[in-house]
């Protein structure tokens, strides 16, 4: 009894500061596609810290649901090579120890991994990536506002122009503004009002100025003019660059909160591939945090197999197997998306096949020799 305890609390010793060091290099990894766009915004709209924090803490919420189960497979992987390394595993099995002895500590890292995890995807998850879209909304907003000079040309975004004679005191409101639009595939329009303000919509789906007293000149890709068309208010929304899949209250899947998903697919009134993308999304929270098992599962036969030599062995091996995992689930989600699977079950086939391979590995780890 004190021998597996003690074996017990050594092995969940080794384990831990892999795991963190996990945590830290996989965060940054997936981070820094992230965080060069959320800089790029920072410098050249001239936006608020604050609301950079913000945004650079509600994006690394989501990243923590792919984080966390590769780093509990790292954690077994390292800590197990580790004692291949020393030729502890030799000195386990002339002591009788069978390597079974470690799957409770593993497995302790994997339930608290999975209760972590779960909370992550099931909750935190899609709260985040309503915040991340609001955020960028507000940042945008505010950031048009402190480019825009006084008779200068501004390029908002790309294909939208705009020129402001005179900016009032709040920076967001301006007079005798013309505006290009050029994101059109085949006609473009420049448009002129007296006065225009720059304000978001409630939801954050998209940045709109709105524009008082004033024309639209309509012309074609050889600037020949089409028609001119006078108005007395009108509204230029430009679509933030975040998921627009599902108009209404949340901007897509990733943005329902789980019982608001489940309903959503349940309800059966979106097209079928609405109803896929939702589906995908919900498996995808229940495998994440599945996962986190699975891999305990494989990785204490795999790291019976390493290698005496190589101290980066479980590390690359563990982003070996994490991008097997990712292709298969890409591959189950593609399988549903062309009707061959459901999306309920896509992002758990990789769950799946791991649990098999490790099963089988188990099985042969347990044979003599």
């Amino acid at each position: 009894m004190l021998k597996s305890r003690t074996l017990f609390f050594y092995f969940l010793q080794e384990c831990i500061p892999p795991f963190f060091l996990g945590i830290t290099v996989f965060s940054l990894i997936l981070i820094t596609g992230n965080l060069l766009k959320i800089l790029q915004i920072l410098i050249t709209k001239g936006v608020e810290i604050l609301d950079f924090l913000r945004l650079l803490f509600y994006t690394f919420i989501p990243l923590f649901s792919f984080v966390i189960p590769m780093s509990v497979m790292l954690s077994i992987l390292i800590a197990l090579s580790r004692f291949s390394i020393d030729n502890e595993i030799t000195a386990f099995k002339s002591l009788g120890i069978s390597p079974y002895k470690f799957i409770p500590p593993a497995l302790t890292i994997g339930i608290l991994a999975t209760i972590v995890t779960g909370s992550i995807t099931l909750y935190f998850s899609p709260r985040a990536f309503g915040e991340v879209r609001k955020i960028t909304t507000r940042m945008l907003e505010s950031g048009v506002a402190s480019t825009l000079r006084e008779g200068a040309f501004t390029e908002i975004i790309d294909g939208i122009t705009l020129y402001a004679k005179e900016i009032g005191k709040e920076k967001s409101h301006f007079y005798d503004v013309f505006i290009h639009d050029s994101r059109g595939k085949v006609n473009s329009y420049i448009a002129y009002a007296k006065e225009g303000l720059i304000k978001s919509a409630s939801q954050g789906y998209f940045l709109t100025i709105h524009l008082k007293n004033g024309s639209i000149h309509l012309s074609s890709d050889d600037y020949e003019l089409l028609k001119i068309l006078d108005f007395k208010s009108y509204e230029l929304n430009i679509p933030v660059n975040i998921s627009k899949e599902i108009p209404g209250e949340f901007r897509s899947p990733k943005e329902m909160p789980t019982p608001y998903l489940i309903k959503y697919i349940r309800s059966g009134k979106k097209s079928q591939r609405d109803i896929i993308k939702a589906s995908i999304q919900l498996s995808r929270r229940l495998s994440f945090p599945l996962a986190c098992l699975i891999f305990v599962v494989i990785s204490i036969p795999v790291g019976f197999i390493a290698p005496r030599e190589g101290k980066l062995w479980g590390f690359t091996f563990s982003i070996i197997l994490f991008t097997l995992y990712y292709i298969l689930l890409v591959g189950g989600e593609n399988l549903a998306y062309r009707g061959i699977i459901s999306g309920g079950v896509a992002s758990m086939l990789p769950n799946l096949l791991f649990l098999i391979a490790g099963t089988y590995m188990n099985r042969l780890l347990s044979r003599p020799g």
